[in-house]
């Protein structure tokens, strides 16, 4: 749900995505030691969730890596 909102919003940064994708990366791994307690459809549609969070937190990392190419000042 987090990362929901912040994909929503253009005022993600660059530490609150890799954040997110931590979190993905965590989630991925629980969901692969819980996938014996699941039904295949259940597991199956939980780790397309998870495909898609990845997804979506890369398009956020390259989004912000570009406003820092296309901004340098706001390294400063």
């Amino acid at each position: 749900m987090y990362a929901q909102i912040c994909f929503k919003e253009d005022s993600h940064t660059y530490a609150q995505v890799q954040r997110i994708q931590k979190a993905v990366q965590h989630i991925g791994t629980q969901l692969d030691k819980a996938s014996g307690k699941m039904s295949n459809d259940d597991y199956e549609r939980a780790r397309g969730a998870v495909r898609d969070a990845h997804f979506h937190s890369h398009q956020a990392l390259f989004f912000e890596i570009g406003n820092t190419i296309m901004h340098p000042q706001k390294l400063s």
